[in-house]
């Protein structure tokens, strides 16, 4: 209960922004044993990522991607404000084709094109951030095959990737050897596919920072088996809203989020001050 509580004293102003950390929609249940829809918002009824769609764009948010927010390259219209949505783990419930080749309208990318449809000024923007697919984890979103189009795809629409490292660990405890392998791995995984492509924005596994300060410079850029990576942003999960860049209190590597909690977000959205 303590992010619920958490949240309930959050309030958005100007120097803020919400960058949202939603995961899964409707799958299984995110605790051995427990409800399907956790207290955490670790896992939310798609029909709750439709009704926080619709409060965002009501109470005049604005989706841009991470990389631009931390640029602060933002091109937002006049009376609108920020807000940041992203997806960790490339989970099935995000993106999911059906049999016929569409998809399905009731995965989280089917809810966005949707939304996009009916409100045209709301752009399809956010932040997908991929653990790279191996015989370990599967592939990204989880139908084998299928994982280069539907990112080329998600590109196409003018979504960002993000590296979400290569097996997903925490951080806490691992070497600074092994912190270079799994972030220069989910970066290489992403280049594999697409050479060209700008990864520089990294989520930590379960937003845990490395306990020995010495390795933490390696979130930053560093080089494992010849591949070198370079980021401009570090993403936590939780900790609350974001400070915008050039304000007092923005880290660009130590980025909060906000748990996506049915009716806990929606309040906090509704609460914009000045």
């Amino acid at each position: 209960m303590e992010a619920l509580i958490a949240l309930a004293f959050l309030v958005v102003t100007a120097g803020t922004v919400p960058v949202i950390c939603y995961h899964e929609f409707g799958g299984p249940p995110e605790f051995s044993g427990g409800p399907q829809f956790d207290v955490h918002g670790l896992n939310i009824p798609i029909s709750a990522f439709r009704q926080q769609l619709e409060v965002m764009e009501k109470q005049g948010y604005y989706p841009v991607n991470m990389r631009d927010l931390i640029r602060g390259k933002l091109s937002i219209p006049k009376g609108r404000r920020p807000i940041v949505l992203t997806f960790d783990d490339g989970r099935p419930t995000q993106f999911r084709y059906l049999e016929n080749g569409s998809i399905d309208p009731n995965c989280a990318v089917g809810v966005m094109v949707d939304f996009h449809h009916h409100h045209p000024d709301w752009p399809t923007r956010g932040t997908f951030y991929i653990i790279a697919g191996s015989d370990e984890n599967g592939v990204p979103f989880d139908q084998e095959d299928l994982e280069r189009q539907k990112l080329k795809q998600l590109l196409d629409w003018g979504f960002e990737l993000g590296n979400h490292t290569l097996t997903h660990p925490s951080f806490k405890k691992l070497t600074r050897r092994q912190l270079l392998h799994e972030i220069s791995g989910g970066d290489a995984y992403l280049k594999r596919l697409f050479p060209s492509l700008k990864v520089d924005t990294l989520a930590l596994p379960y937003g845990d920072l490395p306990e020995n300060l010495n390795d933490r410079n390696v979130l930053v850029k560093g080089r494992s088996v010849g591949h070198a990576y370079q980021n401009i942003g570090v993403l936590l999960v939780g900790g609350g809203l974001s400070h915008l860049p050039g304000e007092k209190g923005f880290d660009p590597f130590r980025i909060p989020r906000v748990l996506p909690i049915p009716g806990a977000v929606e309040k906090l959205l509704t609460s914009a001050g000045p």
